[in-house]
């Protein structure tokens, strides 16, 4: 008897909380908040996310850790609450430690479902950061959605300047809208040695002779290309020229995450 008299007392504590959703991904009051334990690693999806109604808009938190000068995009999506243009909409960020917003969510459509996402290039360092969802103020009844976190940097394991050779990237956007970010070069030994600047046009076409920039002249090393456009954005090549025997050597660039 007193066991069930527990129960009944936590269940009536449980459905007093305020803006408590029926998400099988929160299992505590906290998971509301900066407290939250629930993460999401890059590649997964998270998916019978649940934003409960309410006077007070719900909110998930969940915890992230990007690492440094990779680049990322995140996206929720899934019923009628992420309705474009409108400021009852659902909505998704990306927020510090310190709770200001580092990356506010933008509107997007894929494949008929319309959702919010967020891209952006991690800084020098890694640190932790939150995901946070958003529902529409005065919804009624329950919002389901789903989370999605995707790692989208490139690699290209090897880049030459050194001896005879001189190296040519070859970066091409497969998307109908620019894309910018950051070609991070990165010594033999893993040191940091130059960041050239990413544009490449709609559906364009980037050659970059590194052997024409300075900090890389009579080096060699790898490279990481971090970007905001997105999965799938780009595709490409380094090619490294041997001019005295007019040998060529491709090296793929290919995303870090498949």
């Amino acid at each position: 008897m007193k066991m069930r008299t527990a129960i009944c007392a936590s269940a009536i504590a449980l459905a007093a909380l305020p803006g408590r959703a029926d998400d099988p991904w929160e299992l505590d009051p906290e998971e509301d908040g900066q407290a939250t334990r629930v993460h999401i690693l890059p590649g997964q999806v998270q998916t019978g996310r649940d934003l409960q109604s309410g006077a007070t808009p719900d909110q998930d938190w969940i915890w992230i850790v990007p690492l440094a000068r990779h680049s990322y995009v995140a996206r929720a999506s899934g019923g009628p609450m992420w309705s474009a243009n409108t400021f009852v909409a659902a909505k998704l960020e990306r927020v510090g430690t310190g709770l200001a917003v580092l990356t506010a969510g933008t509107d997007e459509e894929m494949a008929g479902f319309r959702g919010h996402s967020v891209r952006w290039i991690a800084g020098p360092t890694s640190d932790h950061e939150y995901l946070r969802v958003t529902g529409p103020p005065g919804a009624q009844g329950a919002a389901p959605y789903t989370l999605e976190f995707h790692d989208t940097t490139y690699a290209i394991p090897r880049w030459n300047n050194a001896a005879s050779q001189a190296t040519i990237f070859l970066i091409q956007n497969n998307k109908p809208a620019p894309v910018t970010g950051s070609i991070f070069f990165y010594g033999a030994s893993g040191n940091l040695v130059h960041t050239q600047a990413l544009s490449v046009p709609a559906n364009g076409l980037l050659v970059l002779p590194t052997g024409s920039i300075p900090q890389l002249a009579g080096q060699n090393g790898s490279a990481h290309v971090a970007h905001t456009g997105g999965r799938g954005a780009l595709s490409g090549k380094a090619v490294a020229l041997e001019p005295g025997t007019g040998f060529t050597f491709d090296t793929q660039m290919t995303p870090l995450q498949p």
